[in-house]
């Protein structure tokens, strides 16, 4: 189009400048005073015509020529100047993570968009004089465009797509109106308008194409695919555009995109040859060096090399010095590798490679971290490690990666089943210590005491003035044990090994943010410390020292070995919790049933009498079932023969028991509210008659005595004042501790005072009023989870909330706590939130998250938004059904769960 152009203004100019030479041709020829008078004339009028055909207004051929010249060499070529320069610094800027597979287009950040605003407002300023003084010149469209382009850069998406589809509305050339079409989807893919650019690649592709238009539209296509994770498809569309590429950057760039698209389809061959064209004509060192990296994950397979070539190549990669910045990634690749052929201790050792040459790229260092949390996890099963490189995975990981939070809960998990495991392991090595003769346990001690004097002699020679744990005393005791010892949990000498490597090289640092830095002040800090400061600091080091230095005593280090049977059994009792806390984690959190039941076996073997026997019971019940093992048998029988009364015996007996008792107390409330209502409206033989029914066979129900409260309100109503009186006095003897019995004795005072000269009726203000819930949107208000309280992820939800608050709601101070509602079920309580609108903010979060919610639908639990002055009436009346149907009438947009 700019070449065409050119040609037409060269063209236009010719003809003006053959005009122009006529006039001084005659004076040359003739050369008097009086034509050269005429021709002064004739200069005069020619410049006047042309003064007249600068107007925007006219469309003649001095106008054109004129406003095509001026537009293109006045404003738009500078303004086009500008945009590349703010281009070239997008693409400077542009940080790609290779860990994940490249965008088509540079990511403009927040901060390259402050630094080229002014650049792109003069692009802006200078197309906008082309349009509005040369109107009628050709360069109009590539203005708009440039405009268009400049707010793109910007950010402000919504004014891009104003000039690109001016253009497309009024170009009269096709091509730039494809650019505008094309320019317009990447604005919807940039706006995440998933709708309206299907609709424009929809238009695009029947449209007929040139060379130009047809690269630009499959690398728009391709970068929406990859932004919808389309890869099959995204593929297709860059392997199209590859062709037409012609800049190496572009081409280099889409290669190793089309490589790593590849890669993740397991098509190791292709992705090896992509990998490889982009390495040809590659400025960027840093992309070179990842399709290096890359091709070692397809090398083998798609060349067949041998293990050794593979090995050579990552050495010298290790060995070039220019990749001493990526020497973390070159271990972690080899770690990958060592993992893919089955070698996990390699593995292993190379991740560890890895963090340890990672010093500036933390996310590197997160990554490799994440990477040998997994491998503790998943193949050694060993939570101890795992739940350590989880945290360091914290510490180096952005809030913001999608893999944060989920890797936060499993932390959170782990750390509740370490610190549990620890508390076994304390005080079955304490429990072995209190069995040994005392002059064996006198010279273990002694020893113990004549080794840490000796550790921390040397420790006061390190570099160091944080004060010394004397909690590595037990992690000795451990270590000593173990070596006379089975003890099959975590090996703890790991940890005095690891803490002693640690201190041989730092000293005895403090658990810290900064713990590296000895001297946490810079020496120009240091130079301006007062006198007093130093002073002060010198002293609290001496102090520390003197800490150090602290022997203690036989009697303190040995206060908490279980000596009297009163200790031993304080002991036992600690190690069953934990165990059964284990048990649990591994049964319900970590979904590992051979390792619950192991620990459920163990618990019931060496605590028979253990408390919560039912429950390990019911638990290895339901665990023998899941892995297909007839020892449910066993423990079915056990439940039933000893605990037949309790619900895990009927949920035995009927895996729906829980269900079905949901069901009859609906059928129970409902028949309930029906006889209160009967009694409303003075239909006392209907009311009558269902409170016979609801008496009938629920002498346990946890509402036993409102229902039959209205035994006596009905007779007061239908008969003479001694029945009445005899029914109150039979339900304050039947029911002395009921809240309602107050109302009784009250009812039964006025009767007894009644007096038949003065009108007034017996039962009144005594009636048990159906509950009365207010509606007030700006009270503050809570949450509540109702669920099953024998199923035992019910025992979980406090646990599972507190993750979530902390996670998604961890500056808004929210506090959980349980409460029974009714014999069969529970509740957990969410407060408070200010209002209704918060709190209804809150249980659609709740709704949005995966993992909660499946949690919820395992129970199954309903949640419910309350005010503060409905919940005390929800609790003293437990009419959960009253409320439900009050909170699905005001409360629409939560639905009833």
């Amino acid at each position: 189009m700019a070449n065409s152009k050119f040609i037409n203004k060269s063209k236009t100019f010719q003809v003006i400048l053959r005009r122009l030479n006529k006039p001084f041709q005659v004076v040359l020829r003739r050369n008097s005073w009086q034509n050269l008078k005429g021709f002064t004339c004739c200069i005069i009028a020619t410049v006047y015509c042309l003064l007249l055909s600068c107007s925007a207004e006219r469309n003649n051929i001095f106008s054109k020529s004129y406003h095509n010249t001026t537009a293109h060499y006045n404003c738009y070529f500078l303004a086009r100047e500008n945009l590349k320069a703010s281009e070239k610094t997008v693409h400077e800027k542009n940080v790609d993570n290779y860990e994940k597979i490249l965008k088509v287009y540079p990511t403009v950040e927040l901060s390259t968009v402050n630094e080229i605003s002014a650049q792109l407002d003069d692009v802006i300023k200078k197309s906008s004089m082309a349009i509005q003084r040369h109107k009628n010149s050709k360069w109009v469209d590539d203005c708009y465009i440039l405009v268009g382009k400049s707010r793109f850069y910007k950010q402000d998406y919504l004014s891009a797509l104003e000039s690109f589809q001016y253009v497309n509305g009024t170009s009269k050339h096709k091509p730039t109106r494809v650019d505008a079409m094309i320019l317009t989807l990447r604005s919807y893919t940039a706006m995440s308008n998933t709708r309206d650019a299907l609709t424009t690649i929809d238009f695009i592709s029947k449209d007929t194409l040139t060379k130009k238009n047809k690269r630009d539209f499959l690398l728009a296509r391709g970068e929406f695919e990859l932004f919808h994770e389309q890869y099959p498809s995204a593929r297709k569309s860059l392997e199209d555009a590859l062709p037409l590429i012609r800049k190496k950057a572009l081409k280099t760039r889409v290669h190793f995109i089309v490589a790593q698209l590849y890669a993740s389809e397991m098509n190791d061959e292709k992705a090896y040859y992509h990998f490889q064209k982009s390495l040809k004509g590659n400025k960027s060192y840093e992309m070179s060096f990842n399709a290096k990296i890359s091709l070692i994950q397809v090398f083998g397979k798609s060349n067949d090399q041998s293990d050794r070539e593979v090995r050579r190549f990552f050495k010298k990669l290790l060995n070039d010095g220019r990749n001493l910045d990526f020497r973390d990634k070159i271990y972690f690749q080899m770690a990958q590798y060592s993992y893919k052929k089955g070698d996990y201790p390699e593995a292993v050792k190379n991740l560890e490679k890895s963090i340890e040459s990672s010093t500036t790229n933390t996310k590197q260092k997160a990554l490799s971290c994440k990477a040998l949390g997994d491998l503790y996890f998943d193949t050694y099963k060993n939570y101890s490690n795992a739940n350590k490189y989880y945290d360091s995975t914290l510490t180096y990981l952005p809030k913001d990666h999608p893999e944060y939070e989920r890797l936060k809960s499993k932390k959170m998990v782990l750390s509740e089943l370490v610190e549990n495991l620890e508390i076994m392991a304390r005080e079955d090595s304490l429990q072995r210590l209190a069995k040994m003769p005392k002059e064996e346990l006198d010279k273990l001690i002694n020893k113990m005491i004549e080794e840490e004097n000796e550790k921390r002699a040397e420790e006061q020679e390190m570099p160091t003035s944080q004060v010394y744990n004397p909690g590595e005393f037990n992690q000795q005791l451990n270590r000593d044990m173990k070596a006379g010892g089975d003890w099959y949990f975590y090996n703890p000498s790991v940890i005095g090994i690891g803490r002693s490597e640690f201190i041989k090289k730092w000293g005895n640092r403090k658990n810290e943010d900064g713990w590296r830095r000895g001297n946490k002040e810079s020496e120009e800090e240091n130079e301006v410390k007062s006198a007093d400061q130093k002073g002060a600091k010198d002293e609290k080091e001496k102090e520390n020292k003197n800490k150090s230095a602290k022997v203690y005593s036989k009697t303190e280090l040995m206060k908490d070995i279980p000596l009297t049977p009163n200790e031993l059994k304080t002991s036992n009792e600690k190690i069953q919790i934990a165990q059964y806390k284990v048990a649990t984690i591994y049964k319900t959190r970590l979904a590992n049933p051979n390792k619950a039941i192991q620990l459920f076996e163990e618990l019931l073997s060496r605590f028979p009498e253990t408390e919560n026997k039912e429950e390990i019971y019911y638990n290895l019940y339901i665990l023998y079932k899941e892995v297909k093992d007839d020892n449910y048998k066993k423990y079915e029988k056990l439940l039933l023969e000893n605990f037949p009364e309790t619900i895990y015996a009927k949920l035995v007996l009927n895996p729906s028991y829980l269900a079905d008792e949901k069901k009859k107390e609906m059928e129970l409330y409902s028949v309930y509210k029906r006889a209160y209502t009967s009694y409303q409206n003075e239909e006392y033989d209907l009311a009558k008659s269902d409170v016979k029914t609801i008496l009938k066979g629920n002498s346990e129900h946890p509402l036993i005595d409102h229902f039959a409260f209205l035994k006596p309100l009905i007779i007061g109503r239908t008969q003479e004042k001694e029945k009445y009186k005899t029914a109150l006095e039979e339900f304050i003897e039947k029911y002395p501790k009921s809240e309602l019995t107050p109302h009784a004795q009250e009812l039964l005072q006025r009767a007894n005072n009644f007096d038949p000269n003065v009108p007034f009726d017996l039962v009144t203000g005594g009636e048990p009023n159906a509950p009365v819930f207010r509606f007030s949107p700006e009270s503050p208000h809570f949450v509540l989870v109702v669920s099953p309280t024998s199923n035992p992820v019910t025992s979980a939800f406090k646990e599972f909330f507190d993750n979530f608050n902390n996670k998604s709601f961890g500056m808004d101070s929210l506090n959980t706590q349980t409460a029974v509602l009714n014999l069969t079920q529970s509740m957990l309580i969410v407060k408070s939130f200010p209002n209704k609108a918060k709190g209804t903010e809150y249980i659609l979060r709740v709704k949005s998250d995966a993992e909660l919610n499946q949690n919820l639908t395992a129970a199954p639990a309903s949640v419910f938004l309350i005010s503060q002055e409905n919940f005390p009436v929800l609790y003293k009346t437990k009419d959960l059904p009253a409320y439900e149907q009050f909170f699905k009438r005001l409360y629409p947009e939560l639905g009833n769960k």
